[in-house]
């Protein structure tokens, strides 16, 4: 090894470098020209199979371009491969001189561990797909090249729609193992340059870049065909059909988050029309910050007398008198108006509002009957049960206790339930049914006709009274399917010892239709609207019915 021209700046180094250092150390000039290597190097050297006189063999072949400037103080820091491993060294400038300090270290495990942590934060170790964390990366980067690029992109997402059944009734070993297929018949089909991810239990997210509507849905198409196929599991041919959200950037949504949301909504709307696939429309959207505004003031309003009651007469046909009513309950928010039943009662049916809100009901119909028991002598009032209210089981005993508190007789009241809440769980269902009956109220099938409820489960219901969907009586006088309809309803209901209400009769031929048929009761603007409680009083007055 020539002697350098700064000789003494190399000595003035060495001497700073102890022989007994463990820390392989490489001195090396400007020129990349190795000067100097302390005895850890040459134990390096053998312990990879280099020749023990080459120092040089552990340095990347570009080191000399790699260096800081000469005669500056600097430092850097590399990491390059050698042989099958990683190492990194920690370049020091000597000021003054043009000598730099190498001080190497191999990395191989640290990097090793640090690909396993990345593979146990990134990606599912079931399916080996990358998962949630690493699909909202690889969004929020497609978003900024879109964005750059003017160029769109689509997410698909795949949920399957049996694979809890599958789970439960199989085992969750088997689940895993339809979990694995579903990403192998993915994989198979998706272009390699596409991203597949697994991010939920039971889904998987499709990322393509560049395509347009079109494309996105012939893609899903050829998924849905894809997964229909059956899969054998436990020696079982075991179908898992699956349903796909689409979503356009930047059509659909702004963000990672809001693409994947309304992926999933456009899940249900797909799942609501029967379908296996559609793209997001936000006139479907009812998960909008105006439903999570009456979620929040919903609760407030019960306590604090936003709502009230109205409620529309029902008609005797045989007596000609009015019979009942139907209690029926608005809401006139302080900001937004008066709020339709039907935007804030599935508001309240999907979280647990709609407990305190029956209660609430029952509770003002209740003293309300009490308070004006002469006036309303006579009239039945039916009130609405939701499918969760079926399931409560301790409802009937709380009935019950409003029942006596407001010196009310159980035959004024009838609960109306819908034929679709009864299918939600049928044992529940009849149970609570069945207490209902023994405290003596009536009970009516709602909306009969719209729902899949077998004759012969009907036929073990403890109800009074079968109650026909106004889809039903609308035109019934100039649609012979529908007049049909309400026929053989009539005809099942007197078969099973039930009333008939039609509900919904806005004119005088459908009244004629109705009763030909032998519809016992009917309701609708033919005779009122719904009307608060001192309204219907002053109407029922003026009739020459009661």
């Amino acid at each position: 090894m020539a002697i350098p021209q700064n000789f003494e700046a190399l000595t003035r180094l060495l001497a700073s470098l102890p022989e007994s250092n463990p820390t392989p150390v490489i001195i090396l000039a400007g020129d990349g020209q190795v000067q100097y290597a302390n005895p850890a190097v040459e134990r390096l050297l053998m312990a990879l199979g280099f020749e023990s006189d080459n120092p040089a063999q552990l340095l990347p072949v570009d080191a000399a371009e790699r260096l800081p400037a000469i005669g500056q103080e600097g430092q850097a820091h590399w990491e390059y491969p050698v042989k099958s491993n990683q190492f990194a060294c920690e370049v020091v400038a000597d000021t003054g001189s043009n000598f730099f300090r190498l001080f190497l270290s191999d990395i191989t495990e640290r990097k090793h561990d640090q690909e396993r942590l990345n593979r146990l934060a990134y990606y599912d170790p079931l399916t080996g797909l990358p998962n949630r964390a690493k699909l909202l990366s690889e969004l929020h980067r497609e978003i900024r090249v879109a964005d750059q690029t003017a160029q769109a992109f689509a997410l698909l997402v795949v949920d399957l729609d049996t694979f809890k059944l599958v789970s439960y009734t199989l085992g969750h070993r088997h689940g895993d193992l339809l979990l694995q297929q579903v990403a192998h018949r993915i994989s198979s089909l998706v272009d390699g340059g596409c991203m597949i991810a697994r991010f939920g239990e039971d889904e998987f997210a499709v990322v393509m870049r560049n395509i347009d509507r079109k494309g996105a849905l012939r893609l899903s198409a050829n998924l849905v065909d894809e997964l229909t196929p059956v899969y054998t599991l436990a020696g079982l041919l075991v179908d898992a059909p699956a349903s796909i959200g689409v979503v356009l950037y930047p059509e659909h949504g702004d963000s990672a988050s809001s693409l994947i949301q309304h992926a999933n909504i456009a899940i249900h709307s797909a799942r609501e029309a029967n379908s296996r696939i559609a793209i997001y429309d936000p006139d479907h959207d009812n998960y909008t910050t105006r439903r999570l505004t009456l979620l929040t003031d919903l609760r407030q309003a019960i306590n604090h007398g936003d709502l009230f009651m109205h409620y529309q007469p029902k008609i005797d046909l045989s007596g000609n008198r009015v019979c009942g009513v139907e209690a029926l309950i608005r809401w006139q928010h302080a900001d937004l108006g008066s709020i339709p039943a039907d935007e804030f009662i599935p508001v309240a049916e999907g979280t647990y509002l709609i407990e305190p809100l029956t209660l609430w009901v029952l509770n003002d119909v209740l003293r309300t009957w009490r308070n004006r028991s002469s006036a309303l002598d006579g009239i039945r009032v039916s009130i609405n049960l939701s499918a969760r209210n079926l399931n409560n089981s301790e409802l009937p005993d709380i009935l019950a206790g409003l029942l006596n508190h407001w010196k009310v007789d159980p035959a004024t009241l009838v609960l109306e339930i819908t034929e679709s809440a009864l299918m939600v769980d049928p044992d529940s269902a009849m149970d609570v049914l069945n207490r209902f009956h023994q405290l003596g109220v009536g009970l009516s099938i709602d909306d009969f006709g719209t729902g899949y409820s077998s004759l012969a489960y009907l036929s073990r219901l403890p109800v009074d009274e079968l109650k026909i969907d106004r889809s039903f009586v609308t035109r019934v006088d100039s649609n012979q399917g529908n007049a049909a309809i309400v026929r053989s309803t009539v005809q099942l209901a007197h078969n099973l010892g039930m009333r008939v209400v039609a509900e919904g009769v806005e004119t005088q031929a459908e009244l004629s239709i109705l009763g030909d048929c032998g519809c016992d009761t009917v309701q609708g603007y033919l005779f009122s609207k719904p009307l608060a409680v001192d309204q219907f009083v002053d109407w029922l007055e003026a009739q020459d019915m009661a």
